[in-house]
C-alpha cells in the first residue's frame, strides 16, 4: 500500500473497529484521534483506513470529521450498511465506492499462477 500510494508509514492510521480495543469507541472520539495525530505528526495529511467501521454507531459523522479536516479517509468493512446509497449522502458526495467481490477457487488459483489437478474419477479427470 505505502508503496502504491507514495505513502510514508508515518502518513498511515489503520484501525481495524472489529478489535476488542474499539470496544468503547465512538463517533465522537475521531477528533481526538485525529488530534493525537496531528501531535505527533503536525505538517502531515494523514491517511486513516477504517476496517468494520459499521461497528461504530454513528460512523459516518466520525468520518466526516476526518474527511472536512483534511484526512484522507478509506473506509472499508463487510457489512450491506457500507453499500448503502445512503452513505454518499451522509458524506455530501466526498465518496468513491469501489466494491471488491471476493475471488472464487478458479480465480484464486489463476490470480497466483497456481494450478491444481482433481484425481481422476473411473478414468476420467474429474472438472
Amino acid at each position: 500500500m505505502m508503496g502504491t500510494l507514495g505513502l510514508a508509514r508515518h502518513e498511515i492510521v489503520f484501525l481495524d473497529f472489529s478489535d476488542i480495543v474499539f470496544s468503547e469507541f465512538t463517533a465522537g472520539d475521531f477528533p481526538a484521534l485525529l488530534s493525537a495525530y496531528q501531535e505527533l505528526y503536525p505538517d502531515t495529511t494523514p491517511w486513516f483506513f477504517l476496517d468494520e467501521i459499521q461497528e461504530i454507531e454513528d460512523f459516518e459523522r466520525g468520518a466526516l470529521h476526518l474527511l472536512n479536516s483534511g484526512a484522507r479517509v478509506v473506509i472499508t468493512g463487510s457489512s450491506a450498511k457500507l453499500f448503502s446509497e445512503d452513505i454518499a449522502t451522509i458524506l455530501r458526495g466526498k465518496t468513491l465506492p469501489l466494491r471488491v467481490a471476493t475471488l472464487d477457487f478458479k480465480e484464486y488459483l489463476r490470480f497466483r499462477s497456481k494450478t491444481f489437478l482433481l484425481p481422476r474419477q473411473h478414468g476420467k479427470r474429474a472438472a
